[in-house]
C-alpha cells in the first residue's frame, strides 16, 4: 500500500527544489563536492537572494560642491565623478531616477505635483535610497571612494538630517558675487538646453534670491574651516586644478591612491 504524503514530505521536497535551484545558480567552476554540501545545510540556512544589504556603519567621505546657480556645480561634480575612486551624486539625479511607484515616490508626487515644495525628510530618504542602491550595486564602494555631492544639502534643515550620514571634508563654494554675470550664464545654459522658461530673467533672479535666504546659509552651518573659496568665474579647468589641489591637500583617511589619481587628472585637464 502506497504510504500518503505528509505536510512534512511536501515541506522537505520543496526544500531541496530551492537548493536545487541555488546550485544552477553557481558557476560551472565550483563543482559537484559544492553542491553536496550545498544539501547538508541546515534548515534554517538563509537562501543568497534573501540575504539583506549590510546597514551603514561608517560615515561616507564626503566632498560638497556648493554655490548659486550656474556657479558650475553640476560640471565640477561630473569631472570628479569620472576620476577613480571619486563617486558624483547630484540632486538632479536623484529626482530624475525616482520610482514613483514606492512608498517614497508617491510621497515625493504628493508634493511636487502641487507645485509645494518637498519636505527636507523625504528628500533626504529618497538621497539616501539612491546612495544605498549604488553601494548593493558596488557602484559606490564608501570603504575606498570619496562621496561628491551637489545641490544636497540645500539647506540648514538637510545639512542636519545628512550629519549621521556624511562626514563633510571639505565644502567646495564655487563664487560668483557678479549675479550679473550668473543670470547671463544660466539664460546661455536654458537656451542651449531648450528649456526657454528657464530662460526668463525674473524666474533666474528668484532662484538666485531664494538661494541667497535659503542656501548660503549651509556655508555659515559648517564653518570656515571646511570652508575652500573658489572663483567660480575662472574657466572650468582652473576651478578644477584648485578642487584637486586642495583635495590632494587633505590629511583624511583616505587611500593614497585617490591623490594620486586627482593630481593626474588636474595635469591632464592643464596639459
Amino acid at each position: 500500500m502506497q504510504k500518503k504524503a505528509t505536510g512534512a514530505f511536501w515541506k522537505k521536497k520543496e526544500r531541496r527544489r530551492q537548493l536545487v535551484i541555488g546550485i544552477w545558480s553557481f558557476p560551472k567552476c565550483v563543482g559537484r563536492s559544492r553542491a553536496r554540501a550545498l544539501f547538508s545545510l541546515p534548515k534554517n540556512f538563509p537562501r543568497l537572494r534573501e540575504k539583506p544589504i549590510p546597514s551603514q556603519s561608517v560615515k561616507y567621505q564626503t566632498f560638497l560642491i556648493f554655490g548659486a546657480p550656474g556657479s558650475g556645480k553640476g560640471t565640477q561634480g561630473k569631472i570628479l565623478g569620472s576620476i577613480p575612486r571619486f563617486f558624483h551624486c547630484a540632486c538632479g539625479d536623484v529626482f530624475r531616477s525616482l520610482d514613483t511607484r514606492t512608498p517614497l515616490g508617491q510621497a515625493f508626487l504628493k508634493y511636487s505635483s502641487r507645485g509645494e515644495l518637498v519636505p527636507d525628510e523625504i528628500t533626504v530618504k529618497l538621497w539616501k535610497v539612491r546612495i544605498e542602491d549604488a553601494v548593493g550595486a558596488h557602484v559606490f564602494k564608501p570603504d575606498i571612494d570619496w562621496l561628491v555631492l551637489d545641490g544636497i544639502p540645500r539647506n540648514v534643515g538637510q545639512a542636519k538630517l545628512t550629519e549621521e550620514i556624511i562626514d563633510v571634508k571639505k565644502v567646495f563654494h564655487l563664487s560668483c558675487p557678479d549675479r550679473d554675470a550668473l543670470v547671463a550664464r544660466l539664460k546661455k545654459r536654458a537656451l542651449k538646453d531648450n528649456r526657454f522658461d528657464d530662460a526668463n530673467e525674473e524666474v533666474i533672479r528668484r532662484r538666485l534670491a531664494t538661494y541667497e535666504a535659503e542656501s548660503k546659509p549651509v556655508l555659515e552651518y559648517y564653518g570656515a574651516d571646511l570652508i575652500e573659496v573658489i572663483d567660480a568665474t575662472q574657466p572650468p579647468v582652473k576651478v578644477l586644478a584648485k578642487i584637486l589641489s586642495t583635495i590632494t591637500g587633505c590629511n583624511g583617511n583616505g587611500n593614497g591612491q585617490i591623490h594620486a589619481y586627482a593630481s593626474a587628472e588636474a595635469e591632464n585637464f592643464l596639459a
